[in-house]
């Protein structure tokens, strides 16, 4: 399983339109600092290539990939998640399918798709695309999904925002035992990384309720990224920040089972 991450940054992106701030200063000369807004993940597993978390863009960006889509997985129908899907729309070729929660009724897409086929997909019942198994995942107080994907021995755990899957989901990924979390960080710049219940204990727990191997944040805000420049302390050594096009492949995974634990399936 090969992963691009598309785009990393929260709704606003980075630079924030109109924000000074050294976070936004920065991405202004270093485009290495620069994030595209949305957390778009790419996913390819032999012929089979997916799109996690929406389709963003900016204005005068290529906003799709090249290519060939076999589907596109959504947490949830905000414009935000769209905006970008609407090149998508008018393309021509085999119809995209796009997953998710229900889709409101009076969404645009569903009243004229074009291309592509808005489909309710319902939490926690497997679904497979080719080689890649994928588990819809609910989450706590939310209508959104995160998403489980596994292909061979590769499993991944993706989640929209701040990580939080309810039980349920917990419950079926008990001893899945994830290669890999991928998480947001809808944090405030300021809150103590190292607080009780702060968003590092949050993380960790979860890390260790899944038994996930590593931890890769996206969907950063400036904020975030503003608290973290020239930044070593408070922030665990097992936690990765993702930028705009970093690549990952399971086959630089540690694949070696976990001792004293048996993977089960849930995909």
């Amino acid at each position: 399983m090969r992963l691009s991450f598309l785009s990393t940054g929260t709704e606003a992106g980075v630079p924030v339109y109109g924000c000074d701030c050294p976070a936004c200063s920065r991405a202004r000369f270093d485009r290495s600092a620069r994030r595209r807004p949305g957390g778009c993940l790419q996913v390819e597993a032999g012929p089979a290539r997916l799109l996690v978390g929406g389709c963003p863009g900016l204005p005068g960006e290529r906003r799709v990939p090249d290519g060939r889509l076999d589907a596109i997985l959504l947490p949830d129908w905000r414009p935000g998640r769209l905006s970008g899907l609407h090149a998508l729309r008018w393309g021509v070729g085999a119809p995209i399918p796009l997953f998710g929660p229900a889709p409101p009724a009076d969404l645009d897409l569903v009243r004229e798709p074009g291309l592509l086929r808005p489909l309710t997909l319902e939490p926690l019942q497997p679904l497979r695309l080719g080689p890649i198994g994928i588990l819809a995942l609910p989450l706590t107080g939310s209508p959104e999904y995160g998403y489980a994907l596994e292909h061979g021995e590769s499993r991944i755990v993706w989640l929209p925002g701040a990580p939080r899957l309810a039980g349920p989901a917990l419950q079926a990924l008990s001893r899945w035992v994830p290669d890999l979390l991928i998480t947001g960080a809808d944090w405030e710049e300021g809150v103590p990384a190292a607080a009780d219940g702060g968003p590092w204990s949050r993380l960790s727990a979860l890390r260790v309720a899944l038994g996930a191997r590593r931890t890769l944040i996206t969907h950063v805000s400036h904020q975030l990224d503003r608290w973290r420049m020239g930044r070593m302390d408070g922030i665990p050594a097992d936690v990765e920040f993702v930028r705009d096009g970093q690549r990952e492949s399971s086959e630089a995974l540690d694949l070696t089972p976990v001792a004293g634990v048996e993977r089960e399936n849930a995909v």
